[in-house]
């Protein structure tokens, strides 16, 4: 995913989404996924086209005004946290022919050949990057990884 990608997927179709919603009178809630807002961060310190700082600036801008009206809650997919130490690592991979990231298992040819493993903690693969329930604290558990995201949401 390239920044131009994740613009598209994590602010103008939740913008269009909150218009359509707008326009009927309705409220809704968006499952953000701030893992990926995360990721971003990660993929500004590799990159030098200065895109990724931009969109990390618009996606925060984005989940404030969209809140003025909707509610965003956490959706978290764990393939995305740079800073777990579950296998696979490293956890993204940065590709600078097209300054994109991508979770280091999504398109593995062996283990994930038809990309059926995007799941929210892996638990449907069974393998050692299932996440521990844990606690508040601790980031590599389901616990601390759901806190960390509602942390952020809140902030905004």
């Amino acid at each position: 995913m390239d920044p131009e990608d994740d613009r598209l997927q994590m602010i103008e179709k939740p913008h269009r989404m909150n218009e359509v919603a707008e326009k009927y009178g309705a409220r809704w809630t968006h499952f953000f996924t701030a893992t990926q807002r995360f990721a971003a961060a990660w993929a500004a310190e590799q990159s030098s086209s200065g895109a990724w700082p931009r969109l990390i600036a618009d996606l925060d801008e984005s989940v404030r005004r969209g809140a003025v009206r909707h509610e965003y809650a956490p959706h978290i997919h764990f393939d995305y946290e740079p800073g777990s130490q579950l296998p696979p690592q490293p956890r993204l991979v940065y590709n600078p022919a097209t300054d994109g990231i991508l979770p280091n298992d999504y398109y593995d040819p062996v283990t994930n050949p038809e990309h059926r493993h995007h799941d929210w903690d892996g638990a449907a693969r069974g393998g050692p990057g299932v996440k521990a329930l844990g606690d508040l604290r601790t980031l590599d558990s389901k616990t601390g990884s759901l806190y960390r995201s509602l942390r952020y949401l809140a902030r905004l």
